[in-house]
């Protein structure tokens, strides 16, 4: 389900989607995908003891459910366990791509959670950053991880047109139960489909991404809440938030002044992404040390 490489002393564990996918054996089907968990359950207490206690007024951190699920099958396995001996004083970005990227995220959590017992093997540095990944818990998680000042560990690159990380903004019930598989499947879709598609998840999140207000979300209408830096990508280039309110608007905002026509290429193509904002910044900052500016940019 994930794959190791070291790179000039930096140690990369990559999540696949795919992988994250198949394995699931269908727990993704109806409600599955949108429903949420406390993270203590299903005996992952002790795997994140910083962050189960109560936040905000006594609610409790909850999470994904299938996520969660990901998260445990790992956890036990030979591979992950070793890896925990691996990365002992060195430098660790853990990344992935959609569910792959939630699975990310919720390991690098729990090696922060170890990473405070004396007992545990602690990397130098630990970076996590994800690609089109859907949103992974609650606002009292934001709060815990503001809280423990772990909010610049997680990097969340997300494309203009990519719906998978705005997906759990609608309500629960909005897809019927057969259509989740298809949709963590982009590949599947036709032009038809892709514009039908863009427009359903367009009117159920437009009132948010209209809402003048930076205030929090109606309850009612999603259990998750953003953490960590956003970086909200497209091909005219790159803007970073943190402030959890104003990642929702944004996620919001673009999307519905968006187009359909690319977004299941943007998709499946954020290493082209990725690079062709890295050339226009790259250029930007040759521009302006020509002109005898030094602009250091993200």
């Amino acid at each position: 389900m994930f794959t190791v490489e070291e790179v000039d002393g930096v140690l990369y564990v990559a999540f696949s989607g795919v992988q994250c996918l198949r394995s699931m054996n269908g727990g993704l089907f109806g409600d599955g995908f949108f429903s949420a968990v406390p993270l203590s359950s299903a005996g992952a207490r002790a795997l994140f003891a910083p962050l189960v206690g109560e936040e905000g007024g006594g609610e409790m951190v909850i999470v994904q459910a299938c996520v969660l699920q990901l998260f445990l099958s790992v956890y036990g396995s030979s591979e992950l366990q070793m890896l925990a001996k691996e990365v002992n004083d060195k430098e660790v970005i853990f990344t992935g791509h959609s569910i792959g990227g939630s699975l990310a995220a919720l390991v690098t959590l729990n090696f922060l959670c170890s990473s405070m017992s004396l007992t545990s093997f602690e990397p130098s540095s630990l970076l996590c950053v994800t690609f089109g990944s859907p949103l992974l818990g609650n606002e009292a998680l934001s709060q815990v991880i503001l809280r423990e000042r772990w909010t610049g560990k997680f990097c969340h690159v997300v494309s203009q047109h990519d719906f998978l990380p705005r997906l759990l903004f609608c309500p629960q019930h909005s897809f019927a139960p057969q259509m989740t598989l298809y949709l963590l499947e982009p590949w599947r879709f036709s032009n038809v489909q892709k514009a039908e598609l863009h427009q359903f998840i367009t009117s159920r999140i437009a009132t948010l991404a209209m809402d003048q207000k930076l205030s929090l979300p109606n309850q009612s209408q999603s259990l998750f809440m953003p953490f960590g830096c956003y970086a909200l990508c497209s091909t005219e280039g790159i803007v970073c938030i943190d402030n959890p309110v104003a990642v929702i608007r944004m996620l919001c905002l673009t999307f519905v002044t968006g187009s359909p026509k690319y977004a299941m290429e943007e998709k499946l193509s954020y290493g082209d992404l990725v690079t062709n904002i890295q050339l226009k910044l790259l250029k930007k900052k040759m521009v302006n040390i020509g002109d005898g500016f030094f602009d250091i940019e993200l």
